[in-house]
C-alpha cells in the first residue's frame, strides 16, 4: 500500500506546469489585443481631429460665401504628412501630430495620409450625396505581436 502512493506523487507539479503555460499564453493574448483595441482607439481619434482640423481651415480660407476649388489654400490630392504642406493639409497633419501620429514616427511605423477633394459623392462616406468639400485622413500604425503572433495573427 505504501508503494502506490510513492508512484502518485509529483502529479500536481505537472499539472500545475501545463495549467501555468496556458494561462501565461492567455495573459499575453490579452496584452496583445488590449494593446491593439487602444491603438485603434487613439488612431481612429488623431484622425477625426486631423480631418475635421483641414475641414475647418478650408472653410476659413475660402470663406462662408466663397466656392471651394482645388488649389494650394484648399488642396485636394493624396498626400503624406511631411514637408511643408499647403493650408488646410498642414492644419490636418499638425493636428494629428498633437495626437500622436506622424508620418514615420515611433521608428516608421506610423503613416498619416490626408485625401480630400470637391467630388460628390464623397468616397468615404456613402449615401452623402451632395458636399462642398470633403477631407479624409487615413492614420496607421503598425503595432507589435508578441503572442498572437504565434496563432498567426
Amino acid at each position: 500500500m505504501n508503494r502506490n502512493r510513492w508512484k502518485k506523487r509529483g502529479q500536481a507539479i505537472v499539472m500545475v506546469t501545463v495549467a501555468l503555460f496556458a494561462m501565461c499564453g492567455l495573459l499575453g493574448l490579452a496584452v496583445d489585443f488590449g494593446w491593439s483595441f487602444f491603438v485603434k482607439k487613439a488612431a481612429q481619434s488623431a484622425a477625426d481631429a486631423a480631418a475635421l482640423a483641414a475641414a475647418t481651415a478650408a472653410m476659413n480660407t475660402v470663406g462662408p460665401t466663397g466656392t471651394f476649388m482645388c488649389d494650394g489654400n484648399v488642396p485636394c490630392s493624396l498626400t503624406q504628412c511631411t514637408g511643408t504642406l499647403p493650408g488646410a493639409f498642414d492644419v490636418g497633419c499638425k493636428y494629428a501630430a498633437q495626437n500622436g501620429f506622424t508620418s514615420g514616427g515611433k521608428n516608421g511605423k506610423q503613416e498619416v495620409t490626408i485625401v480630400a477633394g470637391t467630388t460628390a459623392p464623397p468616397p468615404t462616406a456613402p449615401g452623402v450625396l451632395s458636399v462642398y468639400y470633403w477631407v479624409t485622413v487615413r492614420v496607421t500604425e503598425q503595432i507589435p505581436q508578441l503572442f498572437s503572433a504565434v496563432l498567426g495573427n
